[in-house]
């Protein structure tokens, strides 16, 4: 529809809620004029917010939505003070301006003349971004533990190694005689003594790997679709 001042705006249901162009509510639809929505219930702005009719994109029996993404809402400047917007027609440009720097259309919207008339086509696409979070840990602890461990040493011990020869010699009586002979022996034992060594270290590195994830959503357009009545032909072109 047109306004009196001669700008197109496009129609607002009331007792409606509004949304951001990506879906999120915003608030609650109170009034509207041929300048400003004034809306209420919004965790963004204070009640009786007003929004140019311009930033409104299109409407259904679901809601009226914008043509502003949530993350972009505090940068409008819109507050409960109309006049602090100066001239309306200086605002409606600064944000069709602003539409077009977004890099895509966010609105239906008729234009031109009524024998030239342009209707803009929206669909989403989406945007990555990425944030650090902690994925996980890793920790290192050392515990005792005990286990049986041998080893062989050599040692020594003497023993003793009796022989016997034959001889052939005169004897004496006296020689008939008992006897003891004592030999001492010797033999090495092990003694075993414990030593503490470090045999290991153990260092813990960060360093970053780059891979690729593949992530996705449902992403919604709007399709064109061309119904002829009567006798009419129509050229398609594309652009």
């Amino acid at each position: 529809m047109t306004s009196e001042s001669g700008r197109e705006v496009v129609d607002v249901i009331p007792a409606v809620d509004l949304y951001a162009s990506d879906g999120d509510r915003i608030g609650h639809v109170d009034e509207l004029n041929p300048d400003f929505v004034i809306v209420s219930g919004s965790d963004y702005f204070g009640d009786g917010t007003y929004i140019p009719r311009s930033a409104v994109s299109r409407s259904d029996e679901n809601g009226v939505y914008l043509n502003v993404a949530r993350d972009q809402l505090e940068s409008q400047g819109w507050g409960t003070d109309p006049s602090a917007y100066g001239d309306s027609d200086s605002t409606d440009s600064t944000l069709l301006e602003q539409r077009e720097q977004s890099g895509r259309a966010d609105a239906w919207t008729e234009t031109g003349t009524q024998d030239d008339q342009r209707i803009e086509r929206v669909e989403e696409d989406l945007r990555a971004t990425k944030s650090a979070r902690q994925a996980g840990e890793v920790r290192v602890t050392k515990d005792v533990v005990e286990e049986e461990k041998r080893m062989s040493v050599p040692v020594s011990k003497e023993q003793v190694e009796i022989r016997s020869r034959s001889v052939d010699r005169p004897a004496s009586g006296s020689d008939f005689q008992g006897g003891t002979i004592s030999v001492p022996l010797k033999e090495e034992t092990v003694d075993i003594q414990k030593e503490a060594r470090v045999v290991e270290e153990i260092e813990l590195d960060k360093q970053v790997v780059q891979e690729t994830v593949e992530v996705g959503d449902t992403v919604r357009k709007e399709r064109v679709n061309i119904e002829q009545t009567g006798d009419v032909e129509v050229e398609r072109r594309n652009g």
